[in-house]
């Protein structure tokens, strides 16, 4: 069965799979309804990060157990990275 590309098929499909210490998923603009699927990686992964960046730079997503940074620019994306990732 070939994947049909959607992220949430992709998470899906990593349950399925051997887990690890930390999954990063990039994106540009977020669709908060695949954050579910991403939590429920939960226990296959030690740390759950979602870097989305939109242009648009909406307000900060708190989701339970994932950790979102959200980001106009790739610049603006490291710069976050630098305060949320590295100090936690």
């Amino acid at each position: 069965e070939e994947p049909d590309g959607s992220l949430q098929t992709q998470l899906l499909a990593l349950r399925r799979r051997r887990g690890g210490t930390s999954l990063i998923v990039v994106t540009g603009e977020l669709d908060t309804g695949d954050l579910p699927y991403l939590a429920n990686l939960r226990r296959r992964f030690e740390r759950l990060v979602v870097v989305s960046i939109d242009p648009e730079n909406r307000l900060p997503i708190d989701f339970p157990g994932v950790r979102v940074i959200v980001a106009p620019d790739a610049d603006a994306v490291a710069a976050a990275w630098n305060l949320q990732v590295h100090a936690s």
